[in-house]
């Protein structure tokens, strides 16, 4: 969903190279994807630390039993207020970085770069420069004056391989361990985070407080046995527990051509406090939801959740219809907001005859 905002659209952005074509629904997660980035603040102020952190999928098909694949996910980050704000204009710097990796990125020392220049793992912590707003570009027109600063971040199924010949793209590559081919799209994700920051004006984050499965509300449980998840808000029979020790929703297998197939609601209880006033008088900022499914599918992919012309949607879930086969399935919400903040839950459901 893309909307028009008071200023450019900060989100997280996948680039092109990484994302590839896709002809399934944008909620079908059946192979690697980078679902969300969340900011901590939610915008920066000068010399503040920001603390990014990472929402990933897997849904390459795997057995029954079979692990998760290791999944090796880097940052690249010190690029501030690159000329126009431009991310793109952030290429040499990012080189410049990858000529300073070991040869198996993951194995840099991150004390060897200067703060905020790499990182490994989900999460990633951005100093801010000092002169982030005093040394931002300023336009006629702007509400607010602003800076920004870009993040740039890799997940690899495999090993990831710096490449700072790479000018047009981050500077890395994703291959195979053994046989060192490199991998594609389904294995291989790249993008970027927008870090901004307001003179005079903060944002937050949207606060989602929880997810309810059709008629109760998703629990936060751990379990050994399904009768440890009876009354806990659903029905008997509602919950059970599922191979990683949670209490998990239980629905029937659906045929793809079966006429009496349920829809269960995936509704996001988000706060209204959480479509914040813009600065400037702009009224109430936009936001909306994004629903993803390893399997199964959902029949909305995204849902407006506060228009700035019309206000609050009430009716702001997602049916998801379960898939054929018995299983476990892992279910994700994110919420978003026009300048950036982002919130979201994951749970399973559980597939049973």
């Amino acid at each position: 969903m893309r909307s028009p905002s008071f200023a450019p659209c900060f989100a997280l952005a996948c680039l092109v190279v990484a994302c590839g074509p896709s002809y399934d629904p944008p909620s079908v997660v059946d192979s690697l994807r980078v679902l969300a980035v969340r900011l901590e603040p939610a915008s920066g102020a000068p010399g503040e630390t920001v603390t990014l952190e990472m929402l990933y999928a897997d849904g390459t098909p795997r057995e029954s039993g079979e692990p998760p694949r290791p999944i090796e996910v880097v940052w690249l980050g010190g690029c501030h207020n690159p000329p126009s704000r431009l991310y793109y204009a952030c290429f040499p710097e990012l080189s410049a970085v990858a000529g300073a990796l070991s040869d198996k990125v993951v194995d840099t020392p991150p004390d060897t770069l200067p703060p905020g220049a790499f990182g490994v793992g989900t999460s990633f912590a951005l100093p801010l420069p000092d002169d982030i707003l005093s040394s931002a570009p300023r336009y006629p027109g702007e509400p607010v004056p602003f800076g920004v600063s870009y993040v740039f971040f890799a997940a690899c199924a495999g090993e990831l391989r710096p490449r700072p010949e790479l000018t047009d793209r981050v500077p890395l590559a994703c291959v195979d361990p053994a046989s060192g081919d490199e991998l594609d799209s389904d294995d291989f994700v790249q993008g970027f985070a927008t870090v901004p920051t307001y003179e005079g004006a903060r944002n937050e984050n949207p606060r989602l407080t929880s997810v309810r499965f059709g008629s109760f509300a998703v629990p936060d449980a751990g379990c050994e046995g399904d009768a440890e998840c009876d009354g806990l808000g659903a029905a008997p029979g509602e919950l059970g527990c599922s191979e990683a020790g949670r209490c998990a929703p239980v629905v029937g297998p659906c045929a793809p051509d079966a006429a009496d197939c349920s829809r269960e609601l995936v509704f996001p209880d988000i706060d209204t406090a959480s479509a914040e006033a813009l600065p400037g008088n702009y009224g109430k900022e936009i936001l909306w939801a994004n629903f993803y499914a390893t399997d199964g599918e959902f029949q909305t992919d995204a849902q407006l959740v506060n228009d700035r012309a019309t206000g609050w949607v009430e009716d702001h879930g997602a049916y998801f219809v379960a898939p054929e086969r018995a299983g476990e399935v892992e279910l994700f919400v994110t919420v978003h907001d026009e300048r950036g903040g982002a919130a979201w839950e994951s749970f399973q459901v559980l597939v049973r005859p």
